[in-house]
């Protein structure tokens, strides 16, 4: 204790006796100097007493050494091995495999692989989670900077349960589409409920677009037994769908999915009256709405020409070229030239002129053809259609005909597709001639497939990116289902990777947040020729509650699928919790392959002769701060020589086959004649040892630090740790010990209390810092009877969730196996606190701007040494576990540590369950949470200079 509070309690007691007394310190009066007199001999008095209770205490610690257990000694953390990029082999690295770090001062630090994995050079390219309860598909591509929720379902519904039309050249040329689905079922009554469901509001009908977009139709309505649909003023453009290019009609299941059996399906439409889009004679354009097709007079060979667009590309349908015909009369003379005449001829008497009789001139034979993709063909077979513009015809005509399926492609500016050609004319030639020359008056074409409905050139369904061609199968009349569900009856996740991971074991690790420490009870499948089948796996994360690796047996039969439209090699994971909170899922920070678990263990095997077996023997071993050793000595059984173990312990009490070895020095001791009675060779090496020590806090080295292979493997290219390794010490220290102590003295190895379980925890686990234990309660703070929770907030809780993954088994076992919650049939449950993110912002006045920035540098850092959890509060030893800081506390911790510090005003917000919400009054009403913990996320200081 320091004098100045000795002679502090010595003038407050004089005070009480005798008031008048004034006491000043290296005052010359008699009572001040007798109260410095003894005070100093008081201070000194006491300060040697405290020497001696600190020898006997250091003393009374040491009693406890065989007692006391270490807890976690080695650093730990996990490394990744990465085979050569390209090599498609498999990288075995096995058990015992080194890695090396350096550390601060360029020292070497030796790592051990915990377990084996075989490596390969693949990686997660795809997440998919599907939900059928939901009828939802969530997917996206997996990035390593971007964290997702495990089984989430938040993000865009990729769900899909499509029928498509494809109709190559059926929708050429048209204006608008307004036709009829017809339907083909087993039955009238399948077909009405397929008539019912695709005119009701689960559906909705479509047209793709080249864009990728798609134009629904407004109504789709029952006409008949047939839909009727309608977009009008729409000209339909061709898209493609896979690899093939056409006009594609959609029809999506947007609601209630309904079992639809299908057998056959076709689409009709028609056109009435429309003028032809050009006709030319003889090649050139004619734009009245009368015209001669053969000329006036007629002409041998002259020819209309008919061309449409729309019309005259519906392959298959029946096609109506109406007009009204009729004749004029056009009459042809031969011009006679006029003569001289002679002077006798006027006085004879004139001859009577040569009547000649005009030949009539008649359209005996036209020609209707259409132009084939091979050339002009004859539209008709019926003989009088070649003769009907020879008279016999006339007024009204409607010639019907079914478009040809080898009908040329339209070509703008092209010869035209149809066409009439006069081949013959009788007395054509003669003079004089009356030609009866045929004229065609408003002509129009019309087509209708009413009487043969077009079938799809190919009919597809999707459901959830499983695409079935169900063409032949609709030809053939089959009955086909539409629609059906493609998930996984339970949640699932599936991941996808570019390359197979066959291999035993396939590592993965999980960098997990799993704040709310619900577990999520999954099995695991691999995807094979037989679909998905079981896993066997290894999970160090406890059902995503932690960070840690899963261990994957993945046998050779893995195949490479095209599922929910990613090519690759499959895994999922299937939910078997029957509820799924989003707010409660893990959060998955990132995905690492071939990652194994090591320690900064060195192991060391060493032989050692003896010169004398009768004498005490000491050796000093090559390394120090040892973890464990194993010391053997040769023995001679008749002709065979064996190493047995012998025991570490203390000689004194002892007896047999003992040593004892000081791990901190590395110095190992025999006693004299420890040999005796054993039958020990002369000759040796008769002493072997194998020992490992460990680096202490040394080994606590941050991420990327360890780069360099231990040991020689094929086809490695590096070695690499993501994040920092953990939990390296450097022993106890007195003051540890002496609570250590303090807790097996107050327990007495059993836990009962909250103080007694953080003792039992400190042994199990080094740098626990905080323990929060409630009876009754579940890893979300509600009440369950049978249930006690624990919470454990770790020193190095700010590296990462794996740091508490690490050591949460040890703790588990320590607590299981010590405590009564097995005997009271409790079930526990150990977890993080529930770590809460506040931000801060805090406005300040300033009569300038002087020194604002250093200002606001000592603000924020004041910020985050109050929301510390292990160094935070008011008075700087943090909070407890369940404990969250108010803004009046922090403003009062700002006040008094920052000189006029002028706060205005502050705003302090939590993210909680994914949402900031303020910190207010109604903040802590609803949270209940005995498991909450602030720790610091962002904050912004901002300096307002006041107007003078």
């Amino acid at each position: 204790m320091e004098r100045h509070s000795e002679h502090e309690k010595l003038q407050k007691l004089m005070r009480s006796y005798v008031p008048e007394f004034a006491y000043e310190p290296g005052g010359k009066d008699a009572g001040s100097v007798l109260t410095d007199l003894c005070g100093d001999m008081m201070a000194s008095c006491e300060e040697r007493y405290e020497g001696v209770i600190d020898k006997h205490r250091i003393q009374y610690l040491n009693l406890f050494d065989g007692l006391i257990r270490e807890p976690v000694s080695a650093s730990r953390g996990y490394v990744q091995f990465q085979p050569v990029e390209g090599y498609e082999g498999l990288v075995p690295v096995p058990k015992g495999t080194r890695v090396l770090a350096s550390g601060d001062q360029g020292e070497e630090l030796v790592f051990s692989a915990e377990h084996g994995i075989t490596a390969t050079d693949v990686h997660p390219e795809l997440i998919v989670v599907t939900d059928r309860e939901l009828g939802k598909i969530v997917k996206k591509e997996y990035r390593q900077e971007e964290p997702f929720t495990a089984f989430g379902i938040e993000g865009t519904n990729s769900t899909t349960h499509r029928l498509y039309l494809c109709f190559e050249q059926l929708f050429d040329g048209l204006p608008e589409l307004d036709l009829c689905v017809h339907v083909k079922a087993a039955g009238e009554k399948a077909r009405e409920e397929l008539l019912s469901a695709f005119t009701s509001s689960d559906f909705c009908w479509s047209i793709l677009e080249p864009d990728g977009e798609e134009r629904v139709f407004p109504v789709a309505e029952r006409d008949g037994d047939a839909v009727h649909l309608k977009l009008s003023p729409y000209i339909p453009q061709k898209t493609r769908l896979g690899q093939k290019e056409g006009y594609y009609l959609a029809l999506t299941c947007i609601g209630e999915m309904k079992k639809l059996y299908l057998q056959g399906l076709s689409v009709s439409l028609s056109r009435e009256g429309k003028a032809p889009g050009e006709i030319r004679l003889n090649g050139n354009p004619e734009f009245g709405t009368s015209f001669y097709p053969f000329g006036k007079p007629l002409g041998l060979y002259n020819e209309t020409v008919f061309e449409d667009e729309e019309v005259l590309s519906r392959r298959g349908a029946k096609l109506k070229l109406s007009f009204r015909l009729d004749y004029r009369l056009h009459e042809e003379r031969p011009e006679v030239p006029e003569l001289d005449l002679e002077y006798k001829a006027i006085m004879k008497k004139p001859k009577k002129p040569l009547s000649v009789r005009a030949a009539e001139v008649l359209a005996e034979d036209a020609v209707w053809e259409y132009r084939s993709l091979v050339g002009w063909k004859p539209l008709f077979r019926e003989p009088h259609r070649r003769s009907m513009f020879n008279g016999s015809t006339e007024g009204a005509v409607a010639l019907e005909f079914i478009c040809p399926e080898d009908m040329a492609d339209y070509e703008e500016n092209g010869e035209g597709r149809i066409r009439v050609r006069l081949l013959q004319a009788e007395n054509i030639y003669k003079m004089p001639a009356v030609y009866k020359c045929p004229m065609i008056s408003v002509p129009t074409l019309s087509y209708s497939y009413e009487e043969a409905p077009k079938e799809p050139d190919g009919v597809v369904t999707c459901n959830n990116f499983d695409e079935q061609d169900i063409t032949e199968s609709l030809k053939a009349g089959g009955g086909t289902l539409l629609f059906y569900e493609t998930e996984n009856r339970q949640r699932t996740m599936y991941l996808g990777f570019d390359r197979s991971m066959a291999g035993l074991p396939f590592s993965l690790y999980f960098e997990i947040e799993n704040y709310g420490d619900r577990p999520v009870r999954f099995r695991t499948e691999y995807l094979t020729e037989q679909g998905f089948l079981p896993v066997r796996t290894e999970d160090y994360t406890e059902g995503f509650c932690g960070s840690g690796n899963l261990l994957l047996m993945i046998p050779q039969d893995a195949v490479r699928r095209k599922l929910y439209g990613y090519e690759g090699y499959f895994i999922r994971f299937i939910n078997e919790n029957k509820e799924n909170p989003e707010y409660e899922l893990p959060l998955i920070r990132g995905i690492y392959p071939n990652m194994v678990r090591v320690v900064n263990v060195n192991t060391v095997t060493e032989e050692f002769y003896l010169d004398n077996l009768e004498d005490a023997v000491s050796i000093q071993l090559s390394q120090q701060n040892l973890l464990k050793a194993r010391v053997e000595v040769l023995e001679s059984h008749g002709e065979e020589r064996i190493y047995v173990e012998w025991k570490l312990g203390n000689p004194i009490c002892d007896s047999g086959r003992i040593c004892q070895l000081d791990m901190a020095s590395g110095e190992l001791q025999f006693r004299k004649h420890a040999f005796a009675g054993y039958p020990v060779p002369e000759d040796g090496p008769q002493i072997r040892v194998s020992h490992s020590n460990y680096g202490g806090s040394k080994a606590n080295v941050p991420a990327d630090r360890i780069r360099v292979p231990g040991t020689a493997i094929r086809y490695l290219a590096g070695v690499t740790n993501p994040f920092p390794t953990y939990g390296g010490y450097d022993g106890y220290t007195e003051e540890t010990t002496m609570d250590l102590v303090a807790g097996m003295l107050r327990t007495r190895g059993r836990a009962v209390t909250e103080s007694s379980f953080f003792d039992m925890i400190s042994q199990a686990a080094y740098g626990v810092r905080k323990v929060r234990c409630c009876n009754h309660t579940d890893a979300q703070g509600n009440r369950e009877d049978d249930s006690v929770t624990i919470a454990v907030l770790v020193e190095e809780y700010e590296k990462g969730a794996h740091v508490f993954s690490g050591v949460k088994r040890q703790i588990r076992e320590r607590l299981l196996a010590d405590s009564a919650l097995t005997a009271s049939g409790k079930m526990l449950t150990l977890i993080q606190p529930h770590f809460i993110r506040m931000n801060v912002r805090v406005w300040m006045e300033r009569e300038s701007m002087e020194q604002a920035y250093e200002l606001q540098q000592e603000t924020l850092g004041l910020i985050r040494t109050f929301l510390n959890p292990l160094e935070g509060g008011m008075a700087g030893k943090g909070w407890e576990i369940g404990e969250l800081p108010t803004p009046a506390q922090l403003t009062a911790f700002l006040r008094t540590r920052i000189e006029h510090s002028g706060i205005s005003r502050m705003v302090m917000t939590a993210l909680v369950d994914g949402r900031e919400v303020a910190v207010d009054e109604s903040f802590y009403e609803n949270r209940k949470d005995p498991f909450a913990m602030a720790v610091s996320g962002e904050h912004m200081v901002y300096i307002e200079v006041s107007a003078c």
